[in-house]
């Protein structure tokens, strides 16, 4: 009998693929990570146990950390260490009108604080070099504030304002749901949770912000918004898939800011409608009633209902006015 493929000898035998190219690295189960732009701010909400790492990923960028305790106070037994500084760099940061500086001044007023007590502790500098780290273990309840001092950036000089990476490894993998929400942008009007395979609906005026957080993570949730005023005339259309490519060009949302719809497409939902996508979907919608649903996933998600704002978005265009 004729071998039509006779065995070859001489050749390496067939070895297992290799990975070439990595995918995108994924966070080990309980770690978070956090991000505190150049000349900005964060605060996170940390437990006893926690273990946090600060890194300098571009080195040279100066770092404030400091902490507050459940009443408001400024201790440095928090971070297990002392304080080196009276936080100058995070009250100047507080004084700028963005949203990070926002976001820390409204949690140190709901807590109470008084920053001419403030203290905080200074690590990296000019000398630092990329990837410099530095680890703590939290000891107390309270509240972690992290900031990236940086002065206006000057072309003859070298002093460019890069990011500070925060990673939290939890002690507890399921925290309480109020310590696992984050800190809202404004004092919000109503906190709606909204548990695994149920749906809630609720009415959002003219002006206000819509704020959907997966809480726990991994939880698929839909969002749908119907005018207000054609609802009550029984014209319930919805902000659905369909109204989603019209406006973003795509059938789902991508982190980022979208492009610029066209008066045509924009005309067709409201006259001041733009979506940003990430963690947290933030929109200011006309009046409207919306309805937001969530998966069969054992998880929750919470609508967050802000009414008014202390800074303007500036990631976000201004609202261009369309016709109805």
């Amino acid at each position: 009998m004729r071998e039509l493929h006779p065995a070859m000898t001489g050749l390496r035998p067939a070895a297992p693929s290799l990975v070439h190219y990595p995918g995108i690295p994924t966070l080990p189960e309980g770690t978070e990570r956090y991000r505190a732009k150049g000349g900005g701010s964060v605060v996170m909400r940390v437990e006893p146990g926690d273990r946090v790492s600060v890194i300098d990923s571009e080195g040279g960028q100066v770092c404030e950390i400091s902490f507050l305790d459940e009443k408001g106070r400024f201790l440095a037994a928090g971070l297990g260490t002392a304080f080196s500084n009276s936080a100058e760099g995070l009250k100047a940061i507080l004084q700028a009108e963005d949203e990070s500086a926002a976001r820390t001044r409204a949690a140190l007023q709901r807590r109470g604080a008084d920053l001419a007590v403030a203290g905080a502790l200074c690590i990296f500098g000019a000398g630092s070099t990329p990837g410099s780290r530095a680890d703590f273990t939290i000891s107390m309840k309270g509240l972690l504030i992290v900031a990236a001092p940086a002065s206006a950036m000057s072309p003859e000089a070298q002093d460019t304002a890069t990011p500070i990476e925060i990673r939290i490894k939890r002690s507890l993998l399921i925290r309480d749901y109020a310590s696992a929400l984050p800190e809202p942008a404004a004092d919000p009007v109503e906190d709606i949770r909204i548990r695994a395979a149920t749906a809630a609906a609720y009415f959002v005026r003219a002006g206000e912000f819509i704020q959907i957080i997966d809480v726990y993570g991994r939880q698929c949730t839909d969002f749908q918004a119907f005018a207000a005023r054609k609802v009550d005339k029984g014209l319930d259309l919805a902000l659905d898939s369909t109204v989603t490519r019209t406006l973003l060009g795509r059938s789902y949302p991508m982190p980022g800011l979208p492009p610029r719809p066209s008066t045509a497409t924009s005309n067709r939902w409201s006259k001041s409608s733009r979506i940003r996508s990430g963690v947290t979907t933030l929109s200011r919608l006309p009046a409207i009633r919306a309805i937001t649903t969530t998966w069969v996933i054992p998880a929750t998600s919470t609508v967050r209902i802000i009414s008014t704002l202390r800074w303007r978005p500036t990631a976000l265009p201004a609202a261009r006015a369309g016709k109805r």
